[in-house]
């Protein structure tokens, strides 16, 4: 049994930045392990973006950065 029952990734005004602190902070990891044991993930708005395989701005109208892997975790 998970710890928590519950992953809610909010939305972001920031998708590729913060899928990028979430790559180095190791919690893309830790999610996936959540998901493993059982737990429930819940994406809203760019959190729903970082459950997909990869996240696209081809115009950067974010930043520099126009592309990211994300979580891979869509069924």
């Amino acid at each position: 049994m998970p710890a928590a029952g519950l992953v809610l990734l909010a939305g972001s005004k920031s998708t590729i930045a913060d899928m990028k602190d979430f790559h180095d902070c190791g919690w893309s990891e830790d999610v996936r392990r959540h998901a493993y044991r059982g737990g429930r993930i819940v994406g809203l708005c760019g959190g729903f973006q970082m459950l997909g395989k990869t996240i696209h701005d081809p115009w950067g109208s974010e930043g520099e950065q126009t592309e990211i892997a994300g979580l891979d975790m869509r069924t």
